[in-house]
């Protein structure tokens, strides 16, 4: 009996514990599923934030049909704004930054309402990189905030560079007979005609005047048409491809490169241009930067042109007259924001551009100064990576610019004579001074003169 009874007890302690064992797997379970990246307190809380969110949307959307709906021109006006929100959401704070609206819940969440009624959550973590840069401009200091150095032009530049060389792929793999279609597809869309045999097309040009003999191949057709200039710039456009492509092109090559760009421009369907037009809209950034002083300028990449001061042509220029600590912030269309201080004071090198004979921001006459006006001797520079006079990215190269230090006297900025960096061709990099025993670095872009 005695035996019997122990043996039950046993039984009943191994079913206790691997009763305690399944119930800690189903509590981990459950915590999971109520805790978890997936679990159901993660979801009702995503849930909760998206209703809050579209409830926000919804008020701004009502709050602007409303203020634009009181204004004569159906424009969105800052007080309507202001007034309609505070009837619709109490406690939500308005901001104008530009043509722009902040509008800040009393959840902290922030929303940027364009001036057309476009709503986009202000997003910290997607971040615009700025760059300030100090230039003396016009008889005064000016502080220049834009996107980051050279993103855009590097960008136009290396898609413009591929789709150079996967045209000149496609041409060089191209037989004679293609190439004699090419060229009679091209002047089909430029004479309007419908020619399918390249003698018929030659026929043409000759019977309508466009050249002055018969010709029956294409060597002949291009050694009749081509100038002297011509032919020189259409060498000189070979020297550009063949340093970056290492191809050896002829003047026929050339000008068949030029066919070739004219029908993928005018075919709507390239699939190469498509690419590339994807390419540059997605690099395209809008909004409005903020200075210190509270005053806001619209700033956007669609400002960018090719002008000499390529910097200058999309920047916030903000004049300054002391040291100090500058602050600008960015907040873009799409809720975007960046950010960037720039320290003006003793113990803070900053390269200065003058136009003494180059261009504002981008100018080939730099200064080296700790402080407005405190002027340091640049004993040594060099630059790391470099654009060559073609306009192409090449490898990271260091080019000594010592000897480009020269003194001279600005009399705008100094009464003495300072070290002056002069650069007489177009690079851009990261350049390195080194004064006083002390060593700068600094991205920079120059533009020789013209």
């Amino acid at each position: 009996m005695k035996k019997q009874m122990k043996r039950n007890h046993g039984i009943t302690l191994i079913a206790l514990v691997v009763t305690i064992i399944v119930l800690l797997i189903l509590a981990a379970i459950s915590i999971g599923v109520l805790t978890g990246d997936n679990g159901i307190i993660k979801q009702s809380q995503q849930a909760k934030e998206e209703t809050e969110i579209a409830e926000e949307k919804e008020v701004l959307n009502l709050s602007i049909a409303q203020a634009t709906g009181e204004d004569v021109y159906g424009n969105l006006e800052e007080e309507p704004f202001r007034e309609k929100l505070n009837d619709n959401a109490e406690g939500t704070e308005l901001e104008k930054i530009g043509d722009n609206y902040k509008v800040t819940f009393p959840s902290d969440r922030e929303y940027i309402v364009t001036g057309n009624g476009d709503i986009n959550p202000i997003d910290y973590a997607n971040t615009v990189e700025l760059v300030a840069k100090l230039a003396y401009i016009d008889g005064k200091y000016v502080i220049g905030v834009g996107f980051k150095d050279f993103q855009i032009k590097s960008d136009f530049m290396m898609n413009y560079i591929n789709l150079m060389k996967e045209l000149l792929t496609y041409f060089i793999n191209q037989n004679n007979e293609e190439k004699e279609a090419i060229f009679v597809q091209y002047m089909n869309e430029m004479y309007k005609t419908s020619f399918t045999e390249i003698q018929d097309t030659f026929d043409y040009l000759y019977t309508q005047g466009y050249i002055e003999k018969p010709v029956t191949s294409l060597e002949e057709y291009f050694d009749i048409t081509l100038t002297e200039e011509t032919k020189e710039e259409y060498e000189n456009q070979i020297k550009t491809i063949n340093g970056l492509l290492d191809m050896n092109l002829t003047i026929y090559d050339a000008c068949f490169l030029e066919i070739q760009f004219s029908i993928f421009e005018k075919e709507e369907n390239s699939e190469i241009l498509e690419e590339l037009q994807e390419k540059v809209e997605n690099m395209s950034i809008t909004g409005t930067i903020k200075a210190p002083n509270g005053d806001s300028f619209k700033l956007s990449t669609d400002n960018i042109n090719s002008n000499n001061d390529l910097f200058g042509s999309y920047c916030y220029q903000y004049p300054i007259t002391q040291n100090g600590s500058y602050t600008f912030t960015f907040v873009g269309d799409d809720g975007s924001y960046g950010e960037t201080t720039l320290q003006v004071d003793d113990g803070y090198p900053q390269l200065v551009t003058h136009g003494y004979y180059g261009y504002g921001f981008d100018s080939n006459c730099i200064v080296l100064m700790e402080g407005l006006g405190n002027f340091v001797n640049i004993e040594e520079a060099s630059l790391d990576s470099f654009v060559d006079e073609n306009g192409l990215s090449s490898d990271k190269t260091t080019i000594n610019l010592t000897s480009n230090i020269i003194f001279r006297n600005l009399p705008e900025l100094s009464s003495q004579n300072i070290a002056v960096l002069f650069v007489e061709d177009d690079f851009q990099g990261e350049l390195t001074c080194k004064y006083d025993g002390k060593e700068f670095k600094r991205k920079v872009q120059f533009i020789g003169p013209r």
